[in-house]
């Protein structure tokens, strides 16, 4: 499933699948911790156990408070978890940003229901294959003082499709 290049969502647009490359993820970690995170961080740090169980399924929601948060979490998951991690990207931006999904970020139309069931579709077939998916459930950046949270209903629906699913809070 990761190495297809493109599912139909359900007569609507395309979503974007990940396609992950070992050779881009080498090289874009040693770009992102060398040079671009030093570059507008003093330090990072995670805190708490970033894993669960292993070949357990894992959604981990996170707040949206800046474009940095998927990147923050590319550089935590590289350097704190074993597990294999994907994360949903509005379509739009992962459009300009394709480079991504070499990195495992597949997309999500908001603007039509086929597309959101296609990504919620793919989302689940990777975490009941054991695979970690990353979502911010604001379904926009906002900032982090912002009361109160409000969530989009996609991690209901991801949930009541894999019930077994580990959910684990993050937030920055």
């Amino acid at each position: 499933m990761p190495g297809e290049r493109w599912l139909r969502a359900a007569g609507e647009g395309k979503l974007i699948l990940a396609d992950k490359q070992k050779w881009f993820n080498k090289l874009f970690y040693l770009y992102n911790k060398h040079w671009l995170l030093p570059r507008f961080f003093h330090s990072i740090e995670a805190v708490g156990p970033v894993d669960a169980e292993p070949g357990a399924s894992v959604l981990y929601i996170m707040n949206h408070c800046s474009w940095w948060d998927g990147l923050l979490v590319y550089h935590a998951t590289q350097n704190c978890s074993l597990a294999d991690h994907y994360m949903m990207m509005d379509r739009e931006q992962l459009t300009h940003y394709p480079f991504f999904r070499k990195l495992g970020a597949f997309s999500i139309d908001k603007s039509s229901l086929g597309g959101i069931t296609a990504s919620l579709d793919y989302a689940s077939s990777l975490m009941r294959q054991g695979r970690a998916v990353w979502l911010f459930p604001q379904g926009a950046i906002e900032h982090q003082e912002k009361r109160p949270i409000a969530f989009q209903s996609g991690v209901g629906a991801l949930l009541c499709r894999c019930p077994q699913t580990a959910v684990i809070p993050v937030a920055r």
